[in-house]
């Protein structure tokens, strides 16, 4: 077979009739997908079924025998239980849960027992590494001249153990050998060897680790190393919260941390309470509520209860995750009892006076996080005075304790405030705190990268009408949560930015944002969100005169909003879908149902809407409440003309 030596007779032979050129000599590659299940089906006396035929292609890689022996290890299942074959060694031979058939395995160790000793060495410190490995990495960790590493490494290649890919990579030219070469080490010596491997990675990577700390936390596990393990894992779970693509990876990370850390014969709690928090940061992130709360009540249960400060933060934190999905009540309680555990302020020190330490600075910070989310749901239900009234209560502190950020936030937060209490209209008081907001952003780097408190800033923007800084805040706050797993960052920032197009008049920009924001506000669980993007496929549906097409979408729109609580504050955008609505029903000539359209923009919920476009649909109410129906229509068309003209249509 290729890759194996032949008897010393028959190397002779093969060499004289190669010498006198009387001999042929064929490489079998593997078999394609489609030739491995017609071999298995030859060989199983029926044709295989389709689920099965994807794992015995991967798992046998094409090699003929290696199907041909899958497939006899299920016939002789079959025959000893007497059960018609389930094709389950098709794909799981060699892995954990089946053996590998015992030919395949005789073959296979044949093949290795045919190597020099310190090929051999080499093969299974390869095995350990991985499937794919690169020559660097090999070298460094068997710690041995390059050209002796060099030399064993070209007894694998031309013994086919090993291929080449590029320049400096390898990989082992069947999976089954890499298993077997790796089955084939004792227990101690394989903890040395990802012992070994773990050290290479941290060297040769030391300037980038990030990359490879996954890799690096499951070698010192295998090599029975808790400590360093946990470490690289949570390392790597924090850079995968970099790629949107990768939350999933991040969770895994944070649970093989807290495997390890279960498994710990002096474990810490403190460590495992902050790991169970950072888990429950992710989760929540990823729109994953409930299993975010028991994270978080994994680590309350761990803290000292005497770290009041820490455990005041993650009731903070439980009471983001009921706010979310919108159980405000909940969400109250929770805040409430952060600020139970937080207690009196540190003796000594209230509100307003200055020279406080740095446990009472943190103490008072950790109470102004808890009273912005108090302040936040305020909002979200549409309780603007209230929550003023607790914005003014906490200004002193603010002043004298808040960090940076939540100064940014603090300011946004009045300017927000008090645009919701105009009907989310901007004044010369909302432009005052806007102002005050972007001086304390110019003079906090660490606001500056922060990118809910851009966003916010954008949103603010848009609201004002200054829709070019608003697109720029919000595409920089879009950049980076395309590039994290902040699914409600992400969403947010489409839907705004689908508003900002849309006053902007970019159709084609309208329309990718609302396709994205349907798809990730669905998954998000956030029908508001999905409302916005139905009313601006209204709106398009409108342009392209589609008059079906506008009613679908803008009256599934109206239906999302009219399911949330009274006084949620994105119900006064209402106008997204009411101005598509209208117009389609002036169009067919429905005046009593382009009247309804035009009372529902003019009520105290909605959004107040410039004088220009709210003064003609006044009137056209006027006019048909008095029977003066070409008058309605009249004003009606005015108001349509400045709503295209204002891009609100």
């Amino acid at each position: 077979r290729t890759g194996e030596s032949a008897p010393p007779g028959l190397a002779t032979l093969l060499d004289g009739l190669r010498r006198d050129s009387l001999v042929a000599e064929l490489e079998v590659g593997p078999l394609d997908a489609t030739a491995t299940t017609a071999l298995a089906g030859h060989v199983a006396g029926h044709p295989l079924d389709a689920e099965l035929a994807e794992p015995l292609f991967r798992g046998s890689e094409g090699n003929p025998l290696f199907v041909v022996e899958m497939i006899q290890a299920g016939l002789a299942q079959q025959s000893r239980t007497g059960e018609r074959w389930s094709g389950e060694h098709a794909g799981t031979a060699g892995t954990s849960a089946q053996p590998l058939p015992a030919r395949v395995r005789q073959v296979l160790e044949r093949r290795l027992a045919q190597l020099s000793p310190a090929a051999l060495e080499l093969a299974e410190l390869a095995a350990t590494i991985g499937r794919r490995f690169d020559f660097a990495c090999l070298h460094a960790a068997a710690d041995a001249p390059e050209a002796d590493v060099v030399r064993q490494l070209d007894e694998l290649w031309r013994r086919r153990i090993v291929r080449e890919h590029g320049a400096d990579g390898y990989d082992f030219s069947h999976d089954k050998l890499r298993e077997t070469a790796y089955q084939g080490l004792s227990a101690a010596r394989r903890r040395l060897l990802h012992r070994r491997v773990a050290g290479a990675l941290e060297s040769l990577h030391a300037g980038a680790l990030d990359g490879v700390s996954g890799q690096i936390g499951r070698h010192y596990e295998q090599a029975g190393l808790a400590a360093p393990a946990i470490t690289y894992y949570c390392r790597a779970a924090q850079a995968s919260q970099q790629v949107y693509d990768a939350r999933e990876d991040a969770i895994t990370f944070y649970r093989r941390a807290l495997a390890l850390l279960g498994e710990a014969p002096h474990n810490d709690p403190a460590t495992a309470a902050h790991v169970w928090e950072l888990l429950g940061d992710v989760l929540h992130l990823t729109a994953q509520y409930e299993p975010a709360r028991e994270a978080f009540q994994h680590a309350l249960s761990l803290l000292d209860t005497a770290d009041k400060v820490t455990q005041a933060d993650l009731y903070r934190k439980l009471g983001n995750t009921w706010r979310e999905e919108r159980s405000y009540a909940m969400a109250r309680q929770v805040y409430d009892a952060g600020l139970q555990w937080l207690g009196e302020p540190p003796a000594g020190h209230a509100a307003g006076q200055d020279h406080a330490d740095t446990s009472e600075r943190r103490w008072w910070q950790r109470w102004i996080d808890l009273q912005l989310e108090i302040v936040q749901t305020h909002y979200w239900i549409g309780e603007s005075r209230q929550a003023l009234a607790a914005m003014n209560a906490m200004r002193a502190a603010v002043d004298h304790y808040a960090g940076a950020v939540q100064r940014v936030h603090f300011f946004m937060q009045y300017a927000t405030l008090q645009w919701q209490q105009e009907r989310f209209a901007p004044t010369p008081q909302t432009e005052a705190y806007l102002r005050e907001a972007q001086r304390a952003l110019v003079d906090s780097p660490e606001a500056q990268q922060t990118p809910s408190v851009i966003f916010r800033l954008g949103f603010l923007l848009l609201w004002h009408d200054m829709l070019a800084a608003a697109e720029t805040k919000i595409l920089a706050a879009l950049a980076w949560a395309e590039r994290s797993i902040d699914l409600t960052l992400l969403v947010r920032c489409l839907v705004y930015l689908g508003v900002v197009y849309r006053r902007q008049d970019r159709p084609d920009d309208v329309r990718a944002c609302a396709a994205r924001t349907l798809e990730l506000a669905t998954a998000a669980h956030m029908p508001e969100y999905v409302a916005t993007a139905r009313a601006n496929l209204a709106w398009l549906a409108w342009r392209a005169g589609d008059l079906a097409a506008v009613d679908d979408h803008g009256r599934a729109a109206l239906a999302l909003w009219a399911e949330l609580e009274p006084g949620h504050p994105s119900t006064p955008y209402q106008w997204t879908a009411l101005w598509p609505l209208l117009a389609a029903e002036a169009s067919r000539g429905a005046l009593q149902q382009a009247v309804v359209c035009a009372r529902t923009l003019l009520l105290p919920t909605q959004q107040r809407l410039p004088a220009a476009l709210a003064d003609p649909l006044a009137r056209a109410v006027d006019a048909h409440r008095a029977g003066d129906l070409p008058s309605a229509q009249q004003w009606l068309q005015q108001a349509l003309d400045a709503a295209a003209r204002q891009h609100y249509l």
